[in-house]
């Protein structure tokens, strides 16, 4: 028999691990990938090339990755999949308080929450669309997404500890309140 505690976090890894294959799909349902080369799939490894290499993060990295993110800076990124070659990014995310809506245009978010627990709105009708908005850090908002006040009529869910949420490309969402800190792991998905 497992034990309680291992097999909590056997699921909690798998429940992360299916998020980030559901990224795969969904970068291979909308074309994104090249189309299948026979000799990548003969199985013989010397016709298929060199396989881009293993990527590994040690617990340390993450924490680093977690330490850096701040109320201005929440989402410092831990890896940017060889600058979008791979479609997806991989932020360490830490929030304080409620933010305003977020729509990316381009990309899917899936969220693992690491610690804290927060409300997120998704869905609805977007109110007050701001125009070039301005990020935490002062930087604008990238051209293909969209920032508003707050979503009306949208799907309200509590997020905690072990909870894994996709939210698909053009879907408004917004933290309505955070206890925390917040930490969750975000794949951006394209």
């Amino acid at each position: 028999m497992i034990a309680p505690k291992v097999r909590l976090r056997f699921l909690v890894r798998l429940r992360f691990l299916l998020a980030v294959a559901v990224c795969g799909l969904l970068a291979s349902a909308r074309g994104l990938q090249a189309p299948p080369d026979r000799a990548k799939n003969s199985g013989d490894v010397r016709a298929a090339g060199t396989p881009p290499p293993v990527i590994y993060f040690p617990k340390q990295t993450v924490d680093a990755s977690f330490a850096r993110s701040t109320p201005v800076h929440q989402s410092p990124v831990l890896y940017d999949g060889d600058h979008d070659a791979h479609h997806y990014r991989i932020a360490t995310s830490r929030r304080y308080k409620p933010s305003n809506v977020e729509m990316h245009m381009k990309d899917t978010d899936i969220m693992y929450v690491l610690q804290g627990s927060a409300t997120i709105v998704t869905g609805g009708q977007l109110e007050g669309i701001t125009p070039a908005a301005k990020l935490p850090n002062g930087s604008l908002a990238p051209a293909d997404e969209i920032r508003a006040l707050e979503i009306v009529g949208g799907d309200s869910r509590h997020l905690a500890a072990g909870d894994v949420i996709i939210i698909p490309n053009g879907v408004g969402h917004q933290f309505t309140k955070v206890e925390g800190p917040f930490l969750y792991l975000v794949v951006k998905c394209r």
